[in-house]
Parts: C-alpha cells; structure tokens; sequence
C-alpha cells in the first residue's frame, strides 16, 4: 500500500499500475495521516494534544490569527518557510514541523546547559 503522504504530496511518484487511486493534500484525513507519519506512542500524545488544540478542526480562533488543526498563528508559518493552506493535513503536517523545531531549539539549549554543568561541577 502506498503511504498517505507520498500519494497526498507526489501523487506522480505512484505506481500508473497501482489500483489505489491518487490524493490530493486536501483530500487526506489529519488524524490518518498522523497515525502513518508518528508511532503509536508519540500519536496518543499528539492526538491528546491536537484534540486540546483544536478538537482536529481546521477552524479560525476567534480571538487570534492563530487558525486550522494546530492553531498557528501567520507569523509562525511564514518563519517556517510555509504558506497557509485550509487543508487539514497539511495544518497538521505544519503543526508538527513547528513543534519539532521547538523541540530541536529546546534540545540545544538543554545540551549546552548540560555541558555549562559538568564544567563547573569539574571545576
């Protein structure tokens, strides 16, 4: 079976032979497309998290820009280098990306914390 996200991104790069036929971004469920990118452990807490967020609706917060699956604000698309778009799979896919680069940012500076720590604990 070919993945979600290949048919959803490349729909080129699938087989003319296979019987699946192929899928526009648009046309992906969000919360499937999850189960296929994350393990069962990091799904539950993503899906813990976008059901907090959003309740896995593309919706416009009222009160913010923040708006879709992952409530991101327009500012934060564009410092990811990603255009808005109302397709719920790709809010999510979006949503995931910032969150990533949250962890990666928050990794470093845990390092280098960790590494300040062990010189003044050799010291």
């Amino acid at each position: 079976m070919t993945s979600l996200l290949v048919q959803a991104l490349a729909p080129d790069r699938v087989s003319p032979l296979s019987a699946q036929p192929k899928l526009l971004i648009n046309q992906v469920d969000a919360r499937d497309l999850a189960k296929e990118l994350l393990n069962d452990k990091d799904f539950k807490c993503w899906d813990q998290l976008m059901t907090k967020e959003s309740h896995w609706n593309d919706h416009k917060n009222p009160v913010s820009s923040a708006e879709g699956v992952g409530q991101l604000l327009d500012g934060t698309m564009e410092n990811l280098g990603m255009k808005r778009s109302d397709a719920p799979a790709a809010q999510m896919v979006a949503a995931l990306a910032y969150l990533g680069a949250l962890w990666f940012r928050w990794s470093l500076q845990s390092v280098g914390a960790l590494a300040k720590a062990q010189i003044l604990v050799n010291n």
